[in-house]
């Protein structure tokens, strides 16, 4: 099984030059079973290789985002994702990528609303992995004080927003790193979902990824159907932490379970173990209550990484 495997759809699509060439999975049945060498089964994983090294060049030579000045993106659709979360879609030219790394953010920046000659800005994280051309996609939560929010929650389909970036120095070292948790809550699920999808693409990376989520309730588990898929791979397992009980409802698959409890300091204790390196993200509040029971629990400083 592999996370970026799609659904064969009927039909055959247009040739278009612009896109980089996929190879065609081939049916199990084609293989011959005589054990020859390489097997086609073999050699559509390594044309499969290669063809996303070629698309990780030509990402390297489509940047679309500078650190030091801002772009103008056009919002080409908002998709209501819960009741205070929305999924933010941004055009990118045909076939080019937005030129970012997995867990990287981006600035965004607005007119004040009471004084449009003066500017602020909100750091938000890129949710779609480093590969996707043609578009990426913001996952933001709205809150009703919120002047980001105020602002937002008036940007309509055709509207361009400024933006530079990328930033973030997050990167995932599997020598290093061969057992990550990830800690995170609400929204802070964001900038792990290209991290663990790059992870999980690589089969020579044979990381063990844990994620301990938190959530005020069932309804605002963000992600749910990739958790889920992530959830099917023998290296990536989830907790959930529920601040209250969600009854029966569940979600597909195995490798998960759900708290229905605050996650504290004695449910971080049982996910504690050696060569464990950890990611954190969420609140100000919920990161510095979570890197303070760490190190209680005699976790280094230095194998704790803050989003």
């Amino acid at each position: 099984m592999n996370a970026s495997d799609v659904e064969e759809k009927e039909g055959i699509p247009e040739y278009d030059p612009d896109e980089l060439r996929q190879p065609v999975r081939p049916l199990d049945s084609d293989c011959c079973g005589s054990g020859c060498n390489p097997c086609i089964l073999d050699l559509y994983e390594q044309e499969l290789k290669l063809a996303r090294r070629r698309k990780a060049a030509s990402n390297s030579n489509s940047n679309q985002l500078r650190m030091d000045e801002y772009k103008d993106f056009v919002l080409g659709d908002i998709i209501p994702v819960t009741k205070s979360t929305n999924l933010y879609r941004f055009k990118l030219p045909k076939g080019q990528s937005l030129g970012h790394k997995a867990g990287q953010h981006l600035v965004v920046q607005a007119n004040l609303p009471e004084n449009p000659n003066l500017t602020f800005t909100r750091q938000y994280s890129i949710l779609s992995s480093p590969d996707i051309t043609h578009h990426f996609d913001l996952l933001i939560k709205l809150y009703d004080d919120g002047l980001m929010s105020s602002v937002i929650r008036e940007w309509r389909k055709g509207e361009s927003i400024s933006m530079r970036g990328p930033f973030g120095r997050f990167c995932h070292e599997p020598v290093r790193q061969k057992r990550l948790l990830i800690i995170c809550q609400g929204t802070g699920v964001v900038p792990f979902v290209s991290v663990i999808k790059d992870i999980l693409d690589n089969e020579e990376d044979e990381t063990i990824i844990r994620m301990v989520y938190s959530v005020k309730c069932f309804e605002e588990i963000l992600m749910k159907e990739t958790i889920e898929e992530f959830c099917g791979f023998w290296n990536f397992s989830l907790k959930i932490c529920s601040d209250v009980d969600i009854g029966s409802k569940r979600l597909y698959g195995p490798n998960k379970e759900i708290i229905n409890s605050k996650l504290n300091k004695n449910l971080l204790s049982s996910e504690i173990s050696e060569g464990t390196y950890t990611l954190l993200c969420g609140s100000k509040e919920y990161m510095n209550t979570m890197s303070t029971h760490l190190q209680e629990l005699q976790v280094e400083k230095e194998n704790i990484f803050r989003f």
